[in-house]
């Protein structure tokens, strides 16, 4: 990701310490799709469909080449997409109130959707470009419950100096589920409950064996204190089974004089 980080070099004792800003450009990221309202099996009424992406999106590559909500029908429906103000909701308004539950709706999003920086749309979590496709409405919910699910160490310490316990570099989260989902969801919430990242991944079985680095969603170590881990099942529709939680506490021992 590109920005201007902070570089923050200190002893422990605190009797040494020194710091810098460096501009790092380039972003090599590929845009994913974080959420989308409404999801999964639903028979709610809907005059819009919410997309949360994980980076600011350029306007220009989003239109009706690109995005596309398809109704119960096979017909594609009339809808009009804006982005937010930071670029990272999309939204598509549809000009009266539709029944989810009357069928099955797709919404769709091409490969040429791109980020700012000009990466395309990751619509896989695969690491590579590819198109985003998901129905929801008349759908059936198939998402397993987790079980159970373990995060070791429970405290960690990202700092770029690998080592084991709590001077791990990262933590790892494993867990089961009573069958074998589509995706296997790992989102990690601060102490105010906001997301701090969120990532998903194809499951090859009922165990799941997932890290978390210390860093957030666009790739910076966050700061020393408790998060809560949420380890989730998912169906191809992205319906949700029981969810089992753990907390860990990042502990990084260089800290900015007060």
């Amino acid at each position: 990701h590109a920005g201007q980080p902070d570089l923050l070099v200190g002893r422990d004792g605190g009797e040494a310490f020194g710091s810098t800003s460096v501009t790092v450009t380039g972003d090599a990221a590929l845009p994913v799709v974080l959420d989308v309202s409404p999801v999964g099996s639903t028979s709610a009424l809907f005059s819009e469909v919410v997309v949360d992406l994980s980076e600011p999106m350029l306007a220009s590559t989003i239109g009706p080449s690109t995005v596309a909500l398809t109704d119960p029908s096979g017909t594609t429906a009339s809808a009009t997409a804006s982005l937010s103000s930071d670029l990272e909701q999309l939204t598509l308004s549809l000009p009266s109130a539709q029944d989810a539950g009357a069928g099955v709706w797709t919404l769709a999003l091409g490969s040429n959707v791109r980020d700012e920086a000009g990466n395309r749309l990751d619509g896989t979590w695969s690491g590579a470009s590819g198109a985003f496709s998901i129905d929801f409405g008349a759908v059936t919910d198939s998402a397993p419950d987790v079980t159970g699910c373990a995060v070791s160490p429970a405290t960690f310490r990202p700092d770029g100096d690998p080592g084991s316990g709590v001077a791990a570099e990262s933590t790892a989260i494993t867990g089961s589920a009573t069958a074998q989902p589509a995706w296997w969801e790992l989102e990690i919430t601060d102490e105010d409950g906001d997301l701090v990242y969120l990532w998903r991944t194809a499951a090859g079985s009922a165990a799941a064996a997932l890290t978390w680095d210390g860093r957030d969603q666009d790739g910076r170590v966050v700061e020393n204190g408790s998060y809560v881990v949420a380890l989730t099942a998912l169906d191809d529709h992205w319906n949700a089974g029981v969810v089992c939680e753990g907390d860990v506490s990042v502990d990084n021992r260089v800290h900015p004089p007060e």
